[in-house]
């Protein structure tokens, strides 16, 4: 079952609106897993119950403030880092999440953006011009990286579209629904509610948000002209309501009593001021009026002139008026039967909408971990002969791309690996750096930065940091994990025609492993450690990162737990291998190469017949395996040693 990150703007126990109800339907499909900021707000609705698995995330108040926003976003990152790689996909609901996260999604992850509503539009973003800014860039970056995005009315769409240039294909309108329950009047009641309802006053009633776009003016009119009248309000409010006698707020209610409450209401009302945050509402409460089959009286617009079979639609104070008169001389009726209401709420149950969804969905593809797209990254110089060996090794083991940068060779490497280009120009690249002339090799090599020009070349989910003379095993595809962490392999060393072996009492070259693989993402970059421009450290966001693989068990840990504070880690992978050939040709020995901090030891062939080919290190001799004995282990060098 695929998996979904779903990050909610909207609280979960705010009064029920769309991405509750969608993120519901989607879990009877998909494993969903509800991501929320801390709620700062006092009219929640109690006692509501997921059987979802909701995480809420901490983060600072006053997120209208721009260094708060600032903060929130790293606390967003610093909790998210270590989960969102589990997921197929990241479901997000508003670019105000969406800016806090999108450095650390990995390529393979499939971004959905669902717009509900014209984000820009809200008055307190219309308001602040550094944030109206600052969300317009969120939401053009995440329409640019969704896989699919979705939106609730034509309006809507026709507005992303003009605003950032997406086209019509790319966007999928998907009109909000309804809930439908088993018996949608079975619901009790509180007392206080069910008094005001059984006393038969006449009442308007409206279940929503109470905010800036709620016409209490027009409202305030009919109660004017008809004392026997009263308005209740059932949902969170965001604005003062007038003190008015017979104006009665009962706070949220839980999604279940609403249609207990519509049930009782005398007239359903919408009474909307229109502006252009409401011109793209597809409203959702309109289709459980509607369901509902009660006289209902909405504000006519564009999305709501759809409905008008169902409802009365009002242009201005005075319709409204007119209508509440017609209402108050019980001259109002049904436009449609209970059936026809039935089956309109039927045909537009969220199930259905959720059905269109899954439709548009894009596949998923990295479930199998064969389908893991990586590059592999190697710098080259003067090394033409190790070419047709590696090459031909990436080849055949699946590799997705192989990306070369040439660092100034005069041997025709260069030239040998364009032929490659061109015979494989959706697989290999190669890029040219040439030293510079007269230039001391450490100040213009810089290895770290001919290492990050290859990575942002690169559009793999991984890399791998592979040389000219190393190979790697051909099946190492099949173990590799789905995981957010990098990948520490073993590093298997011939020596003619042996292979070297590592021993826990060799201070040096002891275990023997890499990190070769890394998670294609912008935070993770290589940073020079070395005055002579070779070698380099990784760094992530700025931060030196420390492995002691030939340390003691505690130091791996401390160095293990000093990384993850900066969102790295690693795991050991024994199932892939890095082969180094350096030494296959023992003419091609190079004295004093261990190029580590330790002290460097003396290299010295031995040949002892009783043992196979050894070497020495200061004045202790480690022994070399005979490849002999791993039949395979042969056969591999041997084909992809050299030409």
């Amino acid at each position: 079952m695929n998996k979904i990150l779903y990050f909610s703007h909207v609280p979960w126990n705010w009064i029920k609106q769309r991405p509750q109800f969608i993120a519901e339907e989607l879990s009877q499909h998909y494993q969903v897993d509800i991501f929320q900021e801390k709620a700062y707000v006092s009219n929640l609705v109690s006692g509501s119950v997921s059987k979802l698995k909701i995480i809420t995330l901490f983060r600072l108040p006053l997120n209208r403030i721009s260094i708060i926003r600032r903060i929130n976003a790293w606390l967003m990152k610093r909790q998210l880092r270590p989960k969102i790689a589990e997921y197929d996909y990241l479901w997000f609901t508003s670019p105000t999440l969406y800016r806090s996260v999108q450095n650390i999604i990995p390529r393979k992850i499939k971004v959905i953006y669902d717009c509900m509503d014209d984000i820009l539009a809200f008055p307190a973003i219309q308001s602040d011009p550094v944030w109206k800014k600052e969300m317009r860039k969120a939401e053009k970056e995440m329409i640019g990286r969704a896989n699919a995005v979705f939106c609730t009315s034509e309006h809507l769409k026709e507005k992303l579209m003009a605003r950032y240039g997406s086209e019509s294909d790319e966007i999928t309108v998907i009109n909000n629904a309804l809930n439908i329950y088993n018996n949608i009047h079975a619901e009790t009641l509180p007392d206080e509610i069910a008094t005001a309802f059984d006393s038969g006053i006449k009442n308007l009633t409206y279940i929503g948000t109470v905010s800036a776009w709620f016409d209490f003016e027009t409202a305030l009119q009919a109660l004017n002209m008809y004392p026997d009248l009263h308005l209740y309000l059932f949902g969170p409010t965001e604005v003062d309501i007038p003190r008015h006698e017979r104006i009665t707020h009962f706070g949220p209610i839980r999604h279940e009593q609403v249609y207990a409450v519509m049930e009782k209401a005398g007239a359903l009302i919408m009474p909307f001021k229109l502006n252009d945050l409401i011109l793209s509402v597809n409203p959702v409460k309109l289709y459980e009026y509607i369901y509902c089959g009660k006289i209902t009286i909405v504000r006519k617009y564009g999305e709501t002139s759809v409905f008008g079979d169902y409802v009365y639609l009002y242009d201005n104070a005075s319709e409204f008026i007119s209508l509440v008169d017609k209402y108050m001389r019980n001259e109002l009726t049904l436009k449609q039967t209970p059936e026809t209401c039935h089956q309109f709420g039927m045909d537009n149950s969220w199930e259905k909408r959720v059905d269109k969804i899954r439709e548009k969905l894009p596949q998923v593809t990295f479930a199998n971990p064969d389908n893991i797209r990586i590059s592999s990254n190697t710098i080259v110089l003067n090394e033409k002969s190790y070419i047709d060996g590696l090459v031909q090794n990436l080849l055949d083991a699946n590799m997705d791309e192989i990306v070369f940068l040439d660092g100034g060779s005069t041997d025709g490497t260069y030239e040998l690996l364009l032929e490659y280009e061109r015979k494989y120009p959706n697989r290999i690249v190669a890029i040219r750096w040439k030293q510079p002339d007269n230039s001391v090799f450490g100040d213009a090599f810089r290895e770290s930065v001919r290492r990050n020009v290859q990575k942002d070349a690169s559009t793999g989910d991984y890399i791998l940091i592979i040389d000219a003379d190393e190979r790697i095993n051909l099946d190492f595809k099949q173990h590799i994990t789905l995981s957010p962490a990098s990948i520490a392999t073993p590093w298997l060393q011939f020596w003619g025609d042996k292979i070297r072996v590592n021993t826990a009492d060799d201070a040096v070259w002891y275990p023997g492993y890499r990190v070769r693989f890394m998670r294609n993402v912008p935070e993770l970059r290589f940073q020079q450690y070395s005055n002579l421009g070779i070698h380099y450290n990784f760094a992530q966001r700025g931060h030196r990162l420390i492995f002691g693989f030939t340390r003691s068990s505690m130091w791996q840990k401390l160095f293990a737990a000093y990384n993850r504070l900066w969102g790295f880690s690693y795991v050991i992978n024994e199932k892939i291998i890095i082969y180094h050939l350096h030494y296959q040709n023992l003419n091609l020995f190079k004295i004093n190469d261990l190029r580590k901090d330790e002290k460097d030891f003396e290299i010295i062939a031995v040949n002892n017949p009783a043992e196979g080919l050894a070497y020495r290190l200061d004045n202790q001799q480690i022994c070399c395996l005979n490849s002999e004995i791993q039949p395979e282990l042969k056969t591999f060098m041997e084909k992809y040693r050299r030409n």
